[in-house]
């Protein structure tokens, strides 16, 4: 059903990335941004249609990147605002909605 009433999650197929583990585009033993990118045509071919994001904001990682220190910044490890903004487009140029894990019932110290 795909009608103007529909809700786009009840048909989105998503897939979870916790990016430091995911792709290495710059071979620092950190998955990143533009990994994530690079394997966008491959995650179209498996018929996802949502990204859902670990977080990816600047953070200490005492925990996982839930710790988040500032919910302006990319986590220098992951890439810069600017990759994070090619992410999206690139995403939207395949049809694939992204989802970022905003954590902000706590915070880093």
């Amino acid at each position: 059903m795909n009608d103007n009433n529909s809700r786009w999650w009840d048909e989105a197929v998503g897939y979870m990335i916790c990016p430091v583990s995911y792709q290495d585009s710059n071979h620092d033993g950190y998955g990143d941004l533009e990994g994530i990118v690079s394997r966008l045509p491959y995650l179209q071919e498996l018929g996802i249609n949502l990204i859902y994001l670990m977080p990816i904001f600047d953070s200490p990682f005492f925990d996982c990147g839930y710790d988040v220190a500032d919910y302006y910044k990319v986590n220098p490890h992951f890439g810069t605002i600017y990759d994070l903004k090619a992410l999206i487009a690139a995403c939207h140029e395949r049809g694939i909605r992204l989802i970022l894990d905003l954590p902000i019932n706590h915070t880093s110290v």
